[in-house]
């Protein structure tokens, strides 16, 4: 994920058994706050900081955060770490992927196989209540698209409605 202070950038990722599929995006100023929020934080820019803990833990996989401000860029590299602030961070941008994902993955299945809707609806909900999307409120403009759309099963457009009523009732 490559994202500008502006918070448009680019995601990348690969489907098992696939190619690459690349998707623009675009962070809400909230989003990019908290962002920003967690890199002060960290005094990211400044700091000299180890954040891999003393054991290794390659099996989680290595996680690459890099930051460039005024002419100034770090980045790091770390598996695991015991870091506040970077575990908040590396969580934030994980339910950022999630919440890319999984838009994409609806407005796809949408276009292309309308039946399945209702499934993934069903795996989106299950991430909402989970608190795995960075951004919650992003995702209802393609709700309320769904739940007015006549070519997806009644079923998903009751449900994109359920939907909608759950993220604004979170919200307040």
């Amino acid at each position: 994920m490559e994202v500008d202070e502006s918070g448009k950038g680019l995601f990348r990722y690969h489907r098992k058994g696939s190619e690459e599929i690349a998707l623009n995006i675009n962070l809400s100023p909230s989003l990019m706050s908290r962002i920003q929020t967690l890199f002060d934080m960290l005094n990211f820019l400044n700091s000299n900081e180890e954040y891999q803990h003393k054991k290794d833990f390659s099996h989680l996989g290595t996680m690459t955060i890099s930051r460039s401000h005024n002419g100034v860029e770090r980045n790091v590299k770390f598996n695991y770490t015991s870091n506040e602030y970077l575990n908040r961070l590396t969580e934030l941008f994980r339910n950022i992927a999630t919440q890319e994902t999984r838009i994409f993955e609806l407005e796809t299945v949408r276009s292309t196989d309308p039946i399945s809707t209702p499934a993934q609806l069903r795996l989106l909900e299950s991430e909402l209540r989970s608190r795995n999307f960075a951004d919650p409120q992003k995702i209802i403009p393609l709700l309320q698209e769904l739940r007015l759309d006549e070519g997806v099963p009644l079923i998903a457009r009751n449900h994109a409605d359920r939907l909608i009523k759950m993220i604004n009732k979170e919200k307040k």
